[in-house]
């Protein structure tokens, strides 16, 4: 592929997963009117954000077989096709069922995009700017689901509901005709073959998973069956994966512990950000009063404080590692949420208010820290598979997060309620808040613990990895001693005369000079005698040139004499540019650059013990490295 696509084709790419992570959102804040409309609880709606994301998992599992086996043009534009068709039917919807049918499509479409997008860039990034280009995708999936609650609240409130699916209609024909023009595929296609059964095992477990949580709250019986049996279905899956030869899913990468710790940071930082964008809303609707409108733009400025310590959390991630980012980070999303939480039951809207700014912001800073630890831990071979495992526990958290944290509120709001029938519904709307972001809270404790542990084992490991590379450099690289040469001097009691037949003899441009105990007093040069000869001696010009050119000058003859005449120290120089033999080589070499020059002497305690010149340094480390 041309450079020049490049660029354009990930633009596009870019665009489709930020629509993508932005439909999942699209219904947060209009939840409480579907539920008026079509008469079904929270628990129930609560299924728009849950079901979708499910099958959002379920399809990046596949991805990866999708990618190998199709060009990406036909997965891009399929991808297109299914998210336009499903908001636009989602707009229509008459009934409850069909809506969530119509989510289930966009789900397909949006399950596609990211993990398509963030594979490309792998692909096709530069090298050097690696980093950069994941990072930019990463912002774009982060920012999606938190800029959704905003524009789809002022379309809700000015519209309807319905409206709220208006964005992904008009953006997909238009994603359809760039891609048309710009994205290309990267590879043929493989006839690799697609593990029914594996699929099978991904959905059914991750179903009845996510319906285990939801119902544990509700019937503790029921939900407890379905967690357990979601649990050996999601065990017999990754056994599966293990054993066949057209796994769904690369499970190599968990077999590193520093990668699976991170993994679990980057569920619990994905759980507090869209649980944010889906209670938030809810909080300010039903137990404030506020409209959908109102309720997006309570949003604004938290969302603004997530992208912008995204980008600072990233950039730290790149200069100072995990400690103490991550630690501060899922701390002070602690304090967030029990902010939010303390002052929700009072109705104190600008304490609640504040706390959202803290527990965005917060989760901005570690989530795409977090994404960043786990991969960097991991060998080159086996990035592709990191990056489909934390992209499917990013969907996974997101299944999880609103079913977990939505029935929290349900139960404690009913229990509040059946001990009071008196209480209004708005408030018994505020005490499931309040005691969610409680549950919320412990979750970021325990893993702010967590990421405690995480960074400090990676110092550890760090500085022994460190070590051993020294170790391993120290046995291997050629060190100052074994570059340098025996020394050639001449003595401080010699005449430039003396110096000069030495030079010519060793084919030298320039001597130390020492004294009677061999200690460096001086440096002599051809350009320190060519300068004493007087303005007419060109510069840089070498000593038997100077002088052949001289030849028949008799001035220059008369002053030739005088100089030759003169003690070596009269001309040397004292200002002595040395190493010692304990200088690293990459020290002595940075000497010879920054000075320019081509020779360095090597002294131990003040005595010349050999010469260190540039081009023996060249050969030495050439000759290594052929050797290797």
């Amino acid at each position: 592929m041309e450079k020049r696509n490049v660029l354009p084709m990930l633009i596009v790419l870019y665009i489709s997963a930020f629509l993508a992570a932005f439909n999942e959102n699209t219904v947060n804040v209009a939840l409480v009117d579907i539920m008026a409309q079509y008469q079904v609880t929270a628990q129930t709606a609560q299924w728009l954000v849950t079901g979708y994301m499910i099958v959002c998992a379920i399809v990046t599992t596949i991805t990866a077989f999708l990618l190998k086996r199709f060009t990406l043009r036909s997965i891009f534009f399929s991808a297109a096709a299914l998210l336009g068709i499903g908001s636009l039917a989602s707009m229509f919807a008459p009934t409850f069922p069909l809506l969530l049918v119509s989510r289930m499509f966009q789900g397909i479409g949006s399950g596609i995009f990211i993990p398509a997008t963030m594979t490309t860039v792998l692909l096709l990034a530069p090298h050097n700017k690696l980093g950069t280009y994941l990072s930019i995708g990463s912002c774009m999936i982060t920012l999606g689901p938190a800029f959704a609650p905003v524009i789809t609240g002022v379309l809700d409130t000015a519209f309807g509901w319905h409206f709220v699916f208006l964005p992904a209609v008009v953006l997909c024909p238009i994603l359809v005709v760039l891609g048309a023009f710009f994205v290309r595929n990267i590879q043929e296609p493989q006839l690799v073959k697609l593990d029914i059964l594996s699929v099978i095992l991904s959905a059914l477990g991750l179903s009845t998973f996510v319906m285990g949580i939801s119902q544990i709250f509700t019937n503790i019986g029921e939900g407890l069956a379905l967690l357990a049996l979601g649990l050996v279905v999601i065990a017999a899956f990754c056994i599966r994966q293990n054993r066949t030869s057209h796994a769904l899913l690369d499970l190599t990468p968990m077999k590193n512990p520093m990668f699976s710790l991170a993994c679990v940071l980057v569920i619990v930082a994905m759980m507090m950000l869209f649980s944010l964008s889906v209670l938030l809303p809810l909080y300010y609707e039903a137990a404030l009063g506020m409209s959908a409108r109102e309720a997006g733009f309570m949003l604004i400025v938290p969302i603004l404080f997530n992208a912008l310590f995204a980008v600072v959390g990233g950039r730290t991630m790149d200069h100072k590692g995990a400690w103490p980012l991550l630690p501060l980070g899922f701390g002070c999303a602690t304090v967030g949420l029990l902010t939010c939480g303390g002052f929700a039951s009072a109705g104190n809207t600008l304490l609640v208010f504040v706390g959202s700014i803290i527990g965005y912001g917060s989760v901005g800073s570690v989530l795409s820290p977090s994404q960043t630890a786990a991969l960097s831990v991991l060998p080159r071979e086996q990035n592709e598979s990191g990056v489909a495992i934390v992209n499917t526990f990013v969907q996974i958290a997101a299944c999880i997060g609103p079913s977990l944290f939505i029935g929290v509120m349900t139960l404690t709001g009913a229990q509040a309620a059946a001990s009071n029938p008196a209480l209004s519904e708005s408030m018994q709307q505020s005490i499931g808040f309040v005691y969610t972001m409680v549950v919320a809270a412990g979750i970021a404790f325990a893993a702010a613990i967590l990421a405690v542990v995480y960074s400090r084992k990676r110092i550890t490991l760090a500085s022994k990895k460190a070590l051993e590379t020294s170790s391993e450099a120290n046995e291997v690289a050629p060190t100052v001693i074994q570059v340098m040469q025996e020394p050639f001097t001449v003595g401080a009691s010699d005449s430039i005369k003396q110096v000069m037949h030495a030079m010519v003899a060793l084919h030298t441009s320039g001597l130390p000079v020492v004294d009677s105990n061999n200690k460096m007093v001086g440096f002599i040069s051809d350009g320190d005698i060519m300068a004493a000869l007087g303005q007419k001696a060109p510069t840089g010009l070498e000593l038997a040139y100077g002088l052949n050119y001289y030849a028949n000058d008799n001035d220059f003859k008369q002053r030739l004499d005088e100089v030759m005449s003169l003690n070596v120290m009269e001309l040397a120089t004292q200002d002595i540019v040395s190493v010692n033999t304990t200088t690293s080589l990459r020290q002595a070499c940075e000497v010879l650059s920054k000075r320019r020059i081509k020779k360095l002497p090597v002294l131990k305690d003040g005595v010349l013990v050999g010469t260190l010149s540039r081009s023996n340094i060249v050969r030495t480390l050439m000759n290594s490295y052929v050797t290797e």
